[in-house]
């Protein structure tokens, strides 16, 4: 999702006064040629980024179904600023929950795990005394 078409409706609060509530406009439209250039689609009053949605890096990519491209690849950020390491792992398709079911994302999950060198902690103090047998 990438944002939703909200109108305005005056609805009566009391006898003497109106107030203005703001609800998802489910019958607006967007210009076809628009949405087509911009890899959009509208449903139900909510605007869904789709594979062809042009991005500011320049790919063409959707997010998850629930939170915009943009926002999953943000992490990005960090690595280009230095003030972490940052590897990513893009998995097409995957929707916002179902992918905590993914195969893909398992796999992805443990090589990470696996191959990831552990970090020596600085100045260390071993908990175990090594002690000679005798």
């Amino acid at each position: 999702m990438t944002s939703c078409i909200f109108r305005r409706q005056a609805k009566q609060v009391r006898s003497s006064k109106l107030a203005n509530d703001f609800q998802v406009d489910t019958s607006a439209t967007l210009d076809p040629e628009f949405a087509k250039t911009h890899g959009l689609k509208l449903s139900k009053g909510v605007i869904y980024e789709t594979s062809a949605t042009p991005q500011p890096d320049g790919k063409r990519r959707a997010g998850d179904g629930v939170v915009p491209y943009q926002s999953l690849a943000h992490v990005s950020s960090w690595a280009a600023t230095g003030s972490c390491k940052v590897r990513t792992k893009e998995i097409p398709g995957a929707e916002h929950r179902a992918i905590l079911n993914n195969p893909d994302l398992h796999a992805a999950l443990l090589d990470f795990l696996v191959t990831l060198p552990p970090e020596p902690l600085p100045d260390a103090i071993p908990c175990v005394e090594a002690v000679p047998l005798s």
